[in-house]
């Protein structure tokens, strides 16, 4: 880590104005608190010619701020130092932002340091990134991401710093973000006057950056790439709630009548059934016609004589 503070300190000592101070400094075991670099531009003169003249620098006075878990923090830049027309920054109002308002390309340096207060032994890692906004939200700076280990049994503070050469266009955002990664989810706030964000215009800065031309055609379609394996089955899903019914439909037509089914077999003769009651006597029929007289009988014999009185 000393070879490379020690070689973008050199870089940056000779590609910036005589007037700023940059320092550099490495950890050591009685010193656990990481500080990369230290800018102090106070003085720094414009430059008559243009470009290289633009700059800007703030810090976190206050401290406090609480990076979070896994949830990129904004850093607040509550303190002004250095500021030329450049530049658009508020202490009060949303002060982690900076809007760069000429176009060029500019040296940037940012710096966070942290103290975490948890267990003894407790071990894991933070990320400071910078983020830009071009009118879509802001987004991280590809390179721009630094970790930062850090052991609450070496004091718990420590400290990132990262440097990048970025070229923006007018009305472009920019800010600093912090998080822990890894750990036990402690308390890492922002330590008070050692968080700070340093930016610097290059001697190519305030030349005119043209429109984007128009898109170029598009190209070829390339070849379909190979079928993919078919991925495992999913698990089934809760069944869902019973639709209300729907409405009835209408009745459809009458369909035709089907063919006189063949007879079937006679059943068995059933039991005779219980004698029912005897019903009541009928009206007397009319008196028939008087038959005609019929033939005389034959004589009887004669009888006996009777005893002489």
């Amino acid at each position: 880590m000393r070879w490379i503070a020690i070689a973008l300190f050199l870089f940056f000592t000779t590609a910036l104005p005589p007037q700023l101070s940059l320092c550099a400094q490495t950890n050591s075991l009685e010193s656990p608190h990481v500080d990369y670099f230290c800018e102090h531009p106070q003085s720094v003169a414009a430059d008559p010619e243009g470009g290289g003249g633009e700059y800007f620098d703030a810090y976190d006075s206050a401290g406090g701020t609480n990076i979070g878990f896994k949830s990129f923090t904004d850093i607040p830049l509550g303190n002004e130092r250095q500021k030329t027309s450049a530049f658009t920054h508020s202490t009060n109002t949303n002060s982690s932002e900076v809007t760069i308002d000429t176009n060029g390309t500019y040296v940037i340096i940012a710096r966070v340091s942290c103290e975490e207060r948890g267990r003894f032994t407790n071990r894991g890692y933070s990320e400071l990134r910078l983020s830009k906004d071009s009118g879509g939200g802001f987004s991280p700076i590809v390179g721009s991401t630094t970790p930062i280990y850090h052991m609450d049994g070496l004091d718990g503070r420590f400290s990132a710093s990262c440097a990048i050469v970025e070229t923006f266009h007018k009305g472009d955002k920019l800010k600093i973000q912090a998080t822990q990664i890894t750990g036990t989810k402690d308390s890492v706030t922002t330590i008070a006057n050692e968080s700070s964000l340093s930016i610097f215009a290059t001697s190519s800065s305030e030349v005119a950056i043209g429109l984007t031309g128009p898109a170029g055609p598009i190209g070829p379609t390339g070849p379909q790439g190979a079928t993919g394996s078919v991925g495992s089955t999913g698990s089934i899903g809760a069944t869902g709630s019973i639709g209300s019914t729907g409405p009835t439909g209408e009745i459809g037509p009458q369909g035709f009548t089907g063919s006189t089914g063949c007879t079937g077999p006679t059943g068995t003769t059933g039991s005779t059934g219980a004698t029912g009651p005897t019903g009541c006597t009928g009206p007397t029929g009319a008196t028939g016609l008087q038959g005609s007289t019929g033939p005389t009988g034959t004589t009887g014999s004669t009888g006996a004589t009777g005893p002489t009185g």
